[in-house]
């Protein structure tokens, strides 16, 4: 009886890990690896300059439309996300190495400091579009994007 009840659980577990990998985006933290998992699989990356503690479009972003299954299920794996982070409060702080790695991004791509800034790239780091986030629903902020992915 325990061995069938680990294996029901065991099954369980996987079907579990099954449906919450489903309902994840592909993030990204480094550029370079974002495009080369964009070349790999034919698709864009959306990168976004965000403050995860401080900025609250930046947050209902993230929340209400990149982690929204709705979004998720449209966009599948026609993007990358590469969300750079850009916290204030020390408990959120990033490494030196991280935080310096995403203000050399910002030099170059966000140099008016705007946030959410959100630039759809190519796999070959062209700018395609710099759609704007207005607290959209998860469907019309698609719709930004869907002619470009």
């Amino acid at each position: 009886m325990k061995f069938l009840f680990s294996l029901v659980l065991l099954m369980f577990s996987s079907v579990l890990t099954i449906a919450q990998d489903s309902n994840q985006l592909n993030w990204f933290t480094n550029l370079e690896e974002s495009l080369d998992w964009a070349k790999q699989n034919d698709s864009k990356v959306l990168m976004v300059f965000g403050g995860s503690d401080w900025c609250r479009p930046c947050i209902k972003l993230k929340k209400n439309v990149l982690e929204n299954d709705i979004f998720i299920e449209k966009v599948g794996n026609k993007i990358a996300i590469l969300y750079l982070d850009f916290p204030v409060r020390k408990k959120n702080r990033l490494t030196i190495t991280e935080r310096k790695y995403n203000e050399s991004l910002a030099a170059k791509y966000n140099p008016k400091g705007l946030f959410p800034k959100i630039i759809l790239l190519d796999a070959n780091q062209e700018i395609i579009q710099s759609p704007v986030f207005e607290d959209q629903s998860p469907e019309s902020f698609y719709k930004l994007l869907a002619n470009d992915i």
